[in-house]
């Protein structure tokens, strides 16, 4: 006959061949996830005063001499204390799209951030500015 201590064991060398799989799976995602944040933050690295995880693109300043420069401009999507969208980040060079229908942005000088209209979809934003600066939503559903 069998003791409680034999049917423990048992038991957990049952658990112990069911869950080695996931752990493996877990373990190999954790490494993953490290590597992918060391490659970004080396790519990170290489442009000048760019906040991290930003990334640097390259655009037209004219479309009549097309003259390419590097230069960072990014616009980070979250919602206000309201729920009202609101636009954050070095966004000065589309400042004039992001006034303009449909987001008719007003400028928060104590926030540093535009409070669009209430309006103003994510939709809108990806709409107007998609291409022409680098877009971060903080809200993980969008």
């Amino acid at each position: 006959m069998e003791t409680p201590v034999d049917i423990l064991n048992e038991l957990e060398k049952i658990i112990d061949t069911k869950l080695s799989p996931m752990l493996e799976l877990q373990q190999q995602l954790i490494n993953q996830n490290i590597h992918l944040t060391a490659l970004l933050e080396k790519r990170t690295s290489n442009t000048s005063n760019t906040p991290k995880g930003v990334k640097t693109s390259n655009y037209s300043s004219s479309e009549k001499n097309k003259t390419s420069y590097s230069k960072s401009i990014f616009a980070i999507i979250d919602h206000n204390s309201d729920g009202v969208l609101v636009i954050s980040g070095n966004n000065y060079d589309v400042k004039e799209i992001i006034k303009d229908e449909p987001l008719n942005g007003v400028w928060t000088k104590d926030k540093k951030c535009w409070t669009l209209s209430e309006n103003a979809t994510v939709a809108d934003i990806k709409d107007k500015l998609e291409g022409k600066c680098e877009l971060t939503f903080k809200c993980a559903s969008w």
